[in-house]
């Protein structure tokens, strides 16, 4: 029974999920309830492959761009010097500023004390460009990479660790700065590489509520979305072949995408158990599982139940609730190949190969559980100026400090001292 203190009455939020499973309907979208989310997996390559796709050459063209910066300005010649010999970068995400990290990098520096070791870096090169896509964002902040590593000679490795969309970005940026012979990220030891509520398997599966198809394709022209709208409701790469698997498809398979994530000595991917509006924990770290009904943010509660039963709880004393590693395994040989699938399954095979992939290199996976809020509104506290989000009001806020200082933590005692 309805009371008149009901923020939404009972009986309109029926309707309202009535209202939105008729359009599910009509656009066709098969609902997964669970009944098998393994994906079937062919061990025959259906069809020839060519010997690189779009986004592995714009990914060479950005790698030959970096080079010739790398020479022009001298970043191979090391300098021992007295300087900073440990760079973390902090990346923001979509729609974001560089201090919407402040509060991470003013507790790291705050762990380093009066050590002159560290330098904590907040990326600014996407402000305001973050509807141009994954590929154009990442290969800018490989560019102001190179550039804070030329301006400090004496760095010898590089950590980094990333907000939202700031996770692709910086997995895209790391395989422009990777060198394969050296097998270093632009020219430095990778150390510790960290994604915060990251979409790495993108939104088309993963989204708060289930999307109708017809939608999905014009998320590429919304309002502060644009082309990143499009990879991350995994749509075709612009300007790629008819069939070419999309951006976040490749650079969660493709050796040159996985190859660098792998150099980093640790990796570590933070997510929501519940509660998050823009990146439920189905993509904040690549979960899947054969009893949960969707990803979809609003019904996630199986998906979130099966990963804490999976992963070791943690007594933090935060909103840190558990922990379960992922351990790497050997990278397979062959080279360059477009993951296998079953052709009858469409496009429902892209997110389980995705997880496969990135699994593949191994993880530490933190679910997070902030029991204090009733609004999906986790995501936004991740992004902390002097202890608050800068863009929720601060009535909705709840104490999120213990979350940042335990990622901060993390990469400062897996820096070299």
């Amino acid at each position: 029974k309805s009371s008149a203190n009901d923020p939404i009455p009972h009986y309109a939020l029926i309707c309202c999920v009535l209202l939105w499973y008729l359009l599910l309907v009509a656009s066709d979208i098969p609902i997964d309830r669970g009944h098998n989310l393994k994906i079937r997996m062919e061990t025959q390559q259906t069809a020839p492959v060519a010997s690189r796709t779009k986004v592995e050459t714009n990914l060479q063209a950005h790698m030959d761009e970096i080079r010739a910066i790398r020479r022009g300005e001298g970043v191979n010649a090391p300098d021992d010097s007295s300087g900073p010999v440990n760079l973390l970068v902090l990346v923001h995400g979509l729609s974001g500023l560089a201090e919407d990290l402040q509060y991470l990098k003013k507790s790291f520096e705050a762990l380093c004390g009066d050590s002159t070791a560290n330098l904590v870096y907040l990326a600014a090169s996407n402000v305001g460009k973050t509807d141009d896509g994954v590929e154009n964002g990442g290969a800018r902040l490989a560019k102001e990479i190179t550039e804070v590593v030329a301006r400090n000679p004496t760095l010898r490795t590089i950590s980094l660790m990333g907000a939202s969309l700031g996770g692709n970005y910086m997995r895209y940026a790391i395989a422009v700065l990777w060198d394969e012979g050296r097998r270093d990220v632009a020219g430095l030891q990778p150390v510790s590489f960290v994604t915060i509520v990251t979409p790495h398997l993108g939104l088309r599966k993963y989204s708060y509520l289930p999307l109708p198809t017809a939608l999905h394709k014009v998320m590429g022209v919304l309002p502060g979305l644009g082309q990143t709208g499009s990879d991350l409701f995994l749509r075709p790469t612009k300007g790629a072949p008819k069939g070419e698997h999309p951006l976040l498809v490749q650079m969660a398979t493709r050796p040159c995408f996985l190859r660098p994530l792998r150099a980093f000595s640790h990796r570590r991917a933070y997510a929501n158990l519940e509660n998050d509006f823009m990146v439920p924990i189905g993509s904040g770290v690549f979960h899947r599982a054969d009893t949960a009904r969707s990803g979809w943010g609003l019904f996630t509660r199986d998906l979130s139940d099966d990963f804490a039963a999976r992963a070791t709880k943690l007594n933090t004393g935060n909103e840190v609730e558990c922990e379960l590693v992922v351990p790497a395994r050997p990278e397979p040989a062959g080279g360059d190949a477009p993951p296998p699938h079953d052709p009858q399954a469409g496009k429902d095979w892209m997110e389980g190969a995705m997880a496969e992939g990135l699994d593949s290199v191994g993880w530490s996976k933190i679910g997070m559980r902030f029991t204090g809020i009733t609004l999906p509104l986790a995501h936004n506290l991740m992004c902390m100026r002097d202890g608050k989000p800068p863009r929720v009001p601060r009535w909705l806020c709840v104490e999120a400090s213990g979350v940042m200082e335990h990622a901060v933590q993390y990469a400062h005692q897996r820096m070299p001292q």
